[in-house]
């Protein structure tokens, strides 16, 4: 039983040398190590099925607790918050006109209203300058046609 004692405490101290002092993760490789020595030790001597069940369920608690204090946690969890408003639709710009404010080929910027948005040509490529008119909407990304294509298909 004395093993078991002296394993949990030098796991304890290297657990501890590991969050205070960041490494490459010795110590807690050691730690670990010696948790799982503990735990093998006193399976191997206790004798009884319920002292080895709650030694490994007290391993496990250890590890994850240990993991989630260590410096290194921070790499794996996210800790930041996301912040802002969702995306809202742009079904309210469907059929208006805009202006090409890049050469769409397919894919280009248009302006509406002083507002910049991504934009897809349907059709040919849209030259920068030329007006544009937004013939469907999916989510974020609006597909569009030239203005002179749609009148030339109305009139021929």
């Amino acid at each position: 039983m004395e093993w078991v004692i002296g394993l949990v405490v030098l796991g304890i101290i290297l657990a501890t040398i590991e969050i205070f002092i960041p490494g490459i993760g010795a110590f807690a490789l050691l730690s670990f190590l010696s948790f799982v020595a503990a735990t093998i030790v006193l399976m191997i001597t206790a004798n009884n099925i319920a002292v080895s069940i709650l030694s490994i369920g007290i391993l496990i608690l250890l590890l994850v607790a240990f993991i989630a204090f260590t410096r290194r946690a921070k790499d794996i969890f996210l800790r930041t918050e996301v912040s802002g408003q969702p995306s809202q639709s742009l079904t309210h710009l469907l059929d208006s006109e805009a202006v090409a404010y890049t050469v769409l080929r397919p894919g280009g910027t248009i302006e509406q209203n002083g507002e910049l948005y991504d934009a897809i040509a349907q059709g040919n490529i849209i030259q920068k300058g030329d007006r544009v008119k937004i013939v469907r909407v999916n989510h974020r990304k609006l597909f569009v046609r030239s203005v002179r294509e749609l009148e030339e298909e109305r009139e021929g």
